[in-house]
């Protein structure tokens, strides 16, 4: 489903910049996650959130706030460069 491995970089998020996971799908997985993502933006939190599942565990549970269609997205969050390289690991297996 991924293109390319996840990587860590800095990027703006709502105007800071803060450590962010990057991942690149595949044509068929954007497709996919487009659809997901449309569908769980129209909801509140806690139920627009959806779980990074690796090896049956829970990596990550970000809230998605709307449509990510494209394939390229990136999980934010209150990362360290250290805990973006660890959740960027933890997706690419």
């Amino acid at each position: 489903m991924t293109q390319q491995p996840p990587y860590s970089h800095r990027s703006t998020v709502r105007g800071v910049e803060a450590w962010v996971v990057a991942l690149k799908l595949d044509d068929a997985g954007a497709q996919r996650f487009g659809e997901l993502t449309a569908d769980l933006a129209k909801k509140a939190p806690p139920a627009n959130q959806i779980a990074i599942v690796v090896d049956s565990r829970v990596v990550s549970a970000p809230s998605v706030m709307s449509a990510i269609s494209g394939g390229q997205l990136e999980v934010s969050g209150a990362f360290s460069e250290e805990g973006a390289e660890k959740l960027a690991e933890a997706i690419g297996g």
